[in-house]
């Protein structure tokens, strides 16, 4: 690093992500300038004097999930070159050369897929796809269910090394993509015996079609449908304080500042990590299309790149929704259709953990999460076809998607399994 014609910087290009500078809090991602973008690479080299970006898989590439190779790639290849010259950047820095290549390395084998690189032509006209695609998914703030029915793409069996077998049924490759979707029992778009079978694993005996199902998850008093949370509002008063840095519950590097009307201060921070941009500090500033929520039992406003920030007299004739009234709870009912969860140890060298479960309420999915000492007995024991009632659910948002948040201490948990209902 002192001598020689290794710089640091150069080093460091070359290391990532093998290496992990315990300085950098966050995950080591690249964003989009405008924030509607991100992607993390395995593999970033450049020992032949040219870029070339590589993705690391397990696998020998022999599945149908191979076929998303390409476009992940082709991703990383447009995310590269709109990042290399971002403000921050250091002027010194050493230029990488061209990129020269995409390439997928599977492990089991080992076998190395080479992706041509899109043209600049054809790499635009996928930009404007992914960004209609991103748009659809957060301007409503759910994932819109009045779009038409989803038509399934083939399932393509590959050679080992991910290469493409050819489809000589189209109609039963489409039923197979259906039928490895936990979304079939309830999706219209899916062939009915794909249908059947998922529906047979989520709901009772009794329950023989997906109609049905839909109608016996119709929320109840005091629980609300899905797709009545308030989404958007608009706010005015003072702000104040810095804007960030500050950690969120993922613990990423969130920009925050806070927005006040006499003595009430609400916390306003962005959504993620490069979700906003700078906003000023002073008064009478309105916050257009900002989304509600609360965090530790506080309220918050969460910014993304639908919302904006600007003086009052310039927001026009909007209705406003006074601090004290920032809807922060939910009560929620619906099918659990899917399980996760995540747990390791942050930069800090603290265990950190987190489980979560989706609800589906026979019209909208929402993703319901608890976190650390808030994952109780009764969230773990949650099984795919259970029946869940969530009560005075936290508010949260996850690039532009609501949640619902377990509070250990305020929320309660009510479950049926499909032996009870």
């Amino acid at each position: 690093m002192k001598s020689g014609d290794v710089t640091a910087w150069e080093a460091w290009e070359i290391a990532r992500p093998w290496v992990k500078d315990p300085r950098v809090e966050e995950p080591q991602r690249l964003f989009h300038p405008d924030g509607w973008g991100a992607g993390e690479m395995d593999l970033v080299h450049r020992w032949d004097g040219t870029v070339r970006i590589c993705d690391i898989k397990a696998s020998a590439g022999t599945s149908g999930y191979s076929s998303g190779l390409v476009g992940q790639l082709r991703f990383y290849q447009w995310l590269w070159r709109v990042t290399r010259d971002l403000d921050g950047r250091p002027t010194g820095r050493v230029v990488e050369g061209p990129l020269s290549g995409l390439e997928g390395w599977y492990l089991s084998g080992p076998f190395r897929k080479m992706v041509d690189l899109l043209d600049d032509e054809t790499l635009e006209s996928e930009v404007e796809r992914w960004k209609n695609t991103h748009e659809q998914m957060t301007s409503s703030g759910l994932h819109p269910s009045d779009l038409a029915p989803a038509d399934p793409a083939p399932w393509v069996n590959h050679a080992p090394g991910g290469n493409p077998l050819p489809v000589t049924d189209e109609k039963a490759a489409k039923a197979i993509t259906c039928e490895r979707c936990t979304g079939a029992a309830y999706c219209d778009a899916a062939p009915e015996l794909a249908r059947t079978k998922a529906l047979a694993i989520l709901a009772s005996p009794d329950i023989s079609d997906s109609t049905k199902l839909a109608e016996t998850l119709t929320p109840t008093a005091p629980c609300t449908p899905i797709s009545e949370i308030p989404r958007r509002l608009h706010v005015k008063g003072t702000l104040k304080g810095h804007w960030g840095p500050l950690a969120n519950h993922f613990g990423e590097e969130v920009r925050g500042a806070t927005v006040v009307v006499g003595s009430t201060t609400v916390v306003v921070e962005e959504m993620g990590a490069g979700a906003f941009g700078e906003i000023p500090e002073g008064e009478d500033f309105a916050l257009l299309d900002v989304a509600p929520g609360q965090w530790r039992r506080m309220a918050r406003l969460y910014l993304d790149e639908h919302s904006t920030v600007k003086p009052v007299a310039e927001a026009g004739d909007v209705e406003f929704t006074r601090l004290g009234l920032i809807p922060t709870r939910a009560n929620l009912s619906g099918l659990v259709v899917s399980r996760g969860g995540m747990s390791g140890v942050n930069a800090r060298g603290r265990q950190w953990s987190m489980e979560t479960c989706h609800l589906w309420d026979g019209e909208d999915v929402i993703e319901v999460v608890a976190f650390g000492q808030s994952i109780g007995r009764t969230f773990q024991n949650l099984r795919v076809g259970d029946r869940l009632r969530v009560l005075a659910g936290e508010l949260g948002w996850r690039d532009g998607v609501p949640q619902l948040r377990i509070d250990s201490r305020q929320t309660r948990l009510e479950v049926k399994s499909p032996e009870q209902t």
